[in-house]
Parts: structure tokens; C-alpha cells; sequence
């Protein structure tokens, strides 16, 4: 009688194991894949020069965003969120040369700085708030 349990209990989890096996390697095939990009997460970004006497060119990844003149700012432009390598260049001194990150659904405002002491010009980052206020 041992053995006719024993071989019913083995053949219960043979079968038990089977099932599991049958269901986990069942695959959904109606999902979507992931996209590689997303066009409609967006920032608005502008850029304040705060470098005194001399005017900025702004650009961000290659493309030449305008010339800033001192103590003012460009209007905001629409970016692809995420990280963008972004120069400032002027015609003396040092240019600024950064990766900054454009936040999703934000307005955002960089702010070139320049050290009085040092004479190094680095980008101040301030949200501004979201972009559908």
C-alpha cells in the first residue's frame, strides 16, 4: 500500500510541475514594445548671461540657440527632455561647456554665472516652474 502512495504522491507532483512549466512559458504576444524614443516628454528652457560686458552665444547640442547680450535673457525654447551637452562661448575669457539636464515638463532657467575671483563661468540651473502653468 506504501507504494502505491508513494508512486500516487510522485506522479500528483510530476504532474503538478508539468502544469507550472505549461503556464510559465506562456507568452503574451499582443503587448506593445517599448519605444526607443518619447517626442512628447518636453522642457522649456532659456538662458540668462550674467557675464558682465559681453555677450554670449548660446548653443545647445550643436545647434546655435542665439547671442545673448549681458544682463539679459532669451525667450523660452522648446527642448527634448534629458541630458544636453550646452556651450556658451564669448569673444574674451572662458566658454562654458556642460551636459545639463532638461527636466520633463518643466520651465527652466540657466543662468550663466561668472566667478569675479577666479573669472570661471559656469550655468546655475532654477526651475521656473511646470510648463502648463
Amino acid at each position: 500500500m506504501t507504494k502505491k502512495v508513494t508512486k500516487n504522491y510522485m506522479l500528483l507532483i510530476l504532474a503538478g510541475i508539468g502544469i507550472l512549466f505549461l503556464f510559465s512559458s506562456c507568452v503574451d504576444t499582443e503587448v506593445e514594445n517599448i519605444p526607443t524614443s518619447f517626442p512628447d516628454l518636453k522642457s522649456q528652457v532659456r538662458f540668462v548671461n550674467n557675464v558682465k560686458g559681453l555677450d554670449a552665444v548660446v548653443v545647445v547640442e550643436n545647434t546655435q540657440v542665439g547671442t545673448i547680450s549681458p544682463e539679459d535673457s532669451s525667450s523660452y525654447m522648446e527642448f527634448l527632455s534629458g541630458r544636453k551637452k550646452v556651450t556658451a562661448s564669448y569673444s574674451t575669457g572662458p566658454s562654458v561647456t556642460e551636459n545639463v539636464s532638461f527636466d520633463t515638463d518643466y520651465k527652466i532657467t540657466f543662468s550663466i554665472i561668472e566667478d569675479t575671483t577666479t573669472g570661471e563661468r559656469f550655468f546655475q540651473k532654477k526651475l521656473d516652474g511646470y510648463v502648463w502653468e
